[in-house]
């Protein structure tokens, strides 16, 4: 009975965590929708960059994590990060401001399945 309660517990905070970040991460397309009610799509996107560094900053310095990558990785980080991070929100932020919250949330979840149907047809 011990070790299986132990194990228990062991699970289940990641699958709590899990459900929180999916919670979270859904909640980010009706927030986005009422945000472009008062301000402009650019400004939804900074707002979001600005409160995730902070975020991140704070989690990378309370773990100590932080690390600077080569001047050969930036070549690679940069691009990425644009198309990535600021790219996407602010594709996300415009879409939102003629469709639907829910919309674009069946699209985004849909998107690992085209990701992997593509795959098979080309790879």
């Amino acid at each position: 009975m011990v070790n299986s309660e132990v194990v228990y517990r062991k699970r289940l905070f990641p699958i709590l965590e899990a459900i929180f970040t999916v919670v979270v991460w859904g909640g980010t397309f009706i927030s986005t929708k009422i945000a472009l009610q008062e301000v402009s799509p650019a400004t939804v996107v900074w707002l979001r960059f600005g409160m995730g560094v902070v975020i991140l900053g704070t989690a990378v310095a309370l773990r100590r994590q932080f690390a600077v990558p080569e001047r050969t990785e930036w070549l690679y980080i940069a691009p990425l990060g644009f198309i990535g991070v600021a790219f996407h929100q602010w594709l996300q932020a415009n879409g939102l401001v003629t469709a639907q919250a829910t919309t674009t949330a069946w699209i985004v979840a849909t998107t690992p399945i085209f990701i992997a149907l593509l795959g098979w047809l080309v790879l």
